[in-house]
């Protein structure tokens, strides 16, 4: 239930972005590229959290969701980036 919760936490910054970088006009396959990234990164995460794999501060579940945190900035950026161009 808390990997599920985390997910549900995380999607409206994911979906802000993604629409906002869409709208804003921005190369549409660097966004699937960076969208489908981040997707990974949480299908990564979820399967170490119920596998149960490594500890929960500092392991590879961390690294899972920073990549996901990383990627979803980089999509604001670029979101940013096509409004003020």
């Amino acid at each position: 239930m808390r990997c599920y919760q985390n997910a549900v936490e995380n999607l409206p910054a994911f979906a802000v972005a993604v629409v906002i970088a869409i709208i804003a006009g921005a190369s549409a396959s660097l966004v699937n590229i960076l969208a489908l990234l981040h997707l990974a990164a949480r299908v990564i995460y979820s399967g170490i959290y119920y596998a149960g794999i490594g500890k929960p501060a500092g392991g590879p579940r961390s690294l899972a969701y920073i990549a996901g945190w990383a990627i979803n900035l980089l999509l604001a950026f670029v979101a940013l980036f096509a409004l003020v161009t």
